[in-house]
């Protein structure tokens, strides 16, 4: 915060799984203050598995189908995710009884849990991004004070 006393920490999360909050608040913190004012210490962390944090998560290469280098980490990630449950989620008619439905489900629910695991992507997800803001929040501003999180869903204007 420029302003002192500090209203307290503002946790940025940008909203996208794989999103480095780190960089962003360090190149861009000019545009959350605009945002929210400058009585705010903003502060930005790589979750789990992302950026500067470890171990390290890479799922995709970089690679092509063509097997040409590319800097859209996204295009090998779309590739893989194509037609299937993760890309067109769960597909079921709207009109079925509980038991038709289970049969329908069940199986697309059991190809989702077999997809491969590391034993370190156990802790990662929605729910340790949560409670490490929680433990983030703790040491900077004490265990009882409120959490005050900036979600972005979409992308700040400068």
């Amino acid at each position: 915060a420029t302003n002192q006393p500090s209203k307290g920490t503002l946790l940025f999360h940008p909203g996208a799984p794989g999103a480095l909050r780190k960089q962003f608040v360090t190149r861009h913190a000019h545009i959350l203050w605009s945002q929210v004012g400058k009585g705010y210490d903003i502060v930005g962390f790589d979750a789990r598995g992302t950026g500067e944090s470890e171990p390290k998560v890479s799922c995709f290469t970089h690679m092509t189908a063509g097997g040409k280098l590319t800097n859209n980490p996204r295009y090998t990630h779309a590739t893989f995710m194509h037609n299937t449950v993760l890309d067109i989620g769960y597909q079921f008619p709207l009109n079925v009884t509980t038991q038709e439905l289970r049969q329908i489900i069940l199986p697309q629910a059991r190809a989702v849990d077999a997809l491969p695991r590391t034993q370190h992507l156990k802790y990662m997800g929605t729910t340790s991004v949560v409670r490490d803001m929680e433990m983030i929040k703790a040491q900077l501003d004490g265990k009882d004070a409120p959490m005050q999180v900036l979600v972005s869903l979409q992308p700040m204007s400068r």
